[in-house]
């Protein structure tokens, strides 16, 4: 099935009073078929925006660093970023998460939270924000990516059979 191991979709969910989410149960289920119960959360690039990660992800991560000079500032600074700013949320039985009020500061979201696919991780942000990241995704991709998913397959190989006279045709 398209998408079953892949985080796909956008889903927007209440924040109760207590600071709590429920993960997208198709999310949920990808999460815990990997053998999750928990993923790490580090802020995104893009402004408004955390990305969740099953640990397995973050750990690729941490092996393509480790594959770097450890004393350059470029790991350094990505190390620090990645890491120094990783939250683990953990959810319950009832695949609710703990959005902590800094976290919900951070994404600017106090009653709804949006949790939007991006393949191998997920994002979490405001119902705005999601409109704006979708859009600006999307006209990008129009303007600047359209080459990008085009197959490349090499010419075919067109071999010349002999004749009975030993002459290629």
């Amino acid at each position: 099935m398209p998408g079953a191991n892949y985080f796909s979709g956008n889903f927007t969910h209440r924040i109760d009073g207590k600071g709590r989410a429920s993960i997208p149960a198709k999310f949920r289920a990808l999460l815990e078929q990997q053998g999750e119960s928990e993923m790490m959360v580090i802020p995104s690039y893009k402004d408004g925006v955390m990305e969740a990660f099953p640990r397995r992800v973050l750990e690729r991560i941490f092996e393509r660093l480790e594959e770097k000079d450890p004393q350059s500032e470029e790991v350094e600074d990505l190390a620090t970023y990645l890491f120094g700013g990783a939250n683990t949320l953990s959810f319950d039985k009832d695949g609710r998460v703990v959005l902590s009020p800094e976290l919900q500061e951070a994404i600017g979201v106090t009653d709804q939270v949006v949790f939007m696919g991006r393949a191998d991780r997920f994002y979490l942000l405001s119902p705005e924000r999601a409109k704006e990241v979708l859009e600006s995704a999307r006209i990008r991709s129009r303007e600047k990516h359209r080459g990008v998913l085009a197959r490349t397959r090499p010419a075919p190989v067109v071999q010349l059979a002999p004749t009975p006279d030993g002459d290629e045709q």
